[in-house]
């Protein structure tokens, strides 16, 4: 919290790596805070704190929902669970900076999480890459996204490796791609998709012609 302290009011730090600094929700608070009227900082890297959970996300996204200069954030092995995403799809929705949000391996974002995070993806004018690999989304989840995907028309890549989406979330994303004109990447390696997934996706392919890599 000392070392943000006067992060509000600077005008030249373009990039903080606080990674496994055992960051936690005070700091997390004032990260927020000085976000709503920092206007230079553009990647902020807080991966590797587990103690980040829903308190900590909420206080980050509360910054966000007001900041105009913060294009990445890494949450990579957060405690962030289904109320921290809440906040967090809430910022999505009307933030018009950020262009990657990383939270690979917060295994607490499960189902709930992965569906709160879709409805902001839904709304969002901005995020060009999500990542949510490793974090526990299941096929509610996976299906979720799929149907934000369908209306959004900024995202470029989406991961979601190591998580069970399974073949309801794998047709989600098909039917989605069948209409999609912007998702250039979508990495689906290890998600339990089955024959019924697979054949959605073959499908999907045979119609879209923006995906360059799956």
């Amino acid at each position: 919290a000392v070392l943000v302290a006067g992060l509000a009011s600077n005008k030249a730090l373009i990039e903080l790596d606080l990674s496994d600094c055992a960051i936690a929700a005070a700091a997390c608070t004032a990260l927020g805070n000085a976000l709503v009227t920092n206007k230079v900082l553009q990647k902020l890297n807080l991966r590797d704190n587990g103690l980040i959970g829903d308190e900590a996300a909420a206080a980050l996204a509360t910054g966000l929902q007001r900041n105009v200069a913060l294009r990445e954030l890494n949450l990579k092995y957060s405690s962030i669970g289904e109320a921290g995403c809440v906040a967090l799809g809430e910022a999505l929705a009307i933030n018009e900076a950020l262009v990657l949000l990383d939270l690979e391996f917060s295994g607490h974002i499960k189902d709930a999480g992965g569906a709160a995070l879709a409805a902001g993806l839904k709304e969002s004018q901005a995020l060009l890459e999500l990542n949510v690999s490793c974090c526990n989304v299941g096929s509610t989840g996976g299906a979720a996204i799929g149907r934000a995907i369908a209306t959004n028309t900024v995202l470029q890549k989406l991961k979601i490796v190591c998580s069970p989406i399974k073949d309801e979330g794998a047709i989600a994303l098909a039917s989605a791609l069948e209409s999609n004109a912007t998702l250039l990447e979508l990495d689906l390696f290890r998600c339990e998709i089955a024959a019924a997934g697979c054949a959605a996706l073959g499908k999907a392919l045979a119609t879209n012609n923006a995906l360059r890599v799956l």
